[in-house]
């Protein structure tokens, strides 16, 4: 117990030794947020992300983790800038759908099925999620779970996926909970 944390705090350090050395280097302050992430220190996580934007740094995905970020910590009209800066509209969905802007998310839905090729089946299962149509949204979350890029884990924590969790097919597919 001891060990791992010395080594967390020996991670931290040598993230933000690298920021302080590099401050452009972005992937430098995506693991030092992921680190936090991890530990579940949302606040630390965010105040890191901020810095990059805060830098200049903001791009498509900054602006996305922050907005996730965010949604963690239950500030969902907060998470909502971030996202329509990262243009992420399954995200934008979700969270309007959870704030009750059910008319946004259908806006959001449709501009996300605009974009998601046919065979993202992943984010496909995303989408029908948020929408409701449980039974498509098992059977793109099934085809989903073929690739080797699947992530069970993620699967669980996703919070695009909370309309399905509960049907029995998800934890077939998604194995228990980890």
């Amino acid at each position: 117990m001891l060990g791992e944390q010395k080594r967390t705090e020996d991670a931290e350090n040598v993230y933000k030794k690298a920021i302080e050395l590099d401050p452009s280097h972005v992937k430098t302050y995506y693991n030092l947020n992921a680190l936090y992430q991890n530990l579940k220190r949302y606040g630390d996580a965010f105040n890191v992300l901020k810095t990059a934007i805060d830098r200049g740094l903001g791009n498509s995905g900054l602006y996305y983790a922050t907005g996730f970020n965010l949604q963690l910590q239950g500030k969902l009209a907060e998470s909502l800038e971030y996202f329509e800066k990262s243009e992420n509209f399954i995200s934008l969905a979700s969270v309007h759908k959870k704030l009750g802007n059910l008319e946004k998310s259908g806006e959001y839905l449709k501009k996300a099925r605009e974009l998601i090729k046919n065979d993202n089946f992943y984010d496909l299962a995303c989408i029908e999620s948020i929408a409701d149509n449980i039974g498509k949204a098992i059977e793109f979350l099934a085809l989903a779970a073929k690739s080797d890029n699947f992530n069970s884990a993620w699967a669980w924590d996703d919070p695009d996926l909370e309309w399905i969790r509960d049907d029995p097919r998800f934890q077939q597919i998604a194995g228990p909970k980890q």
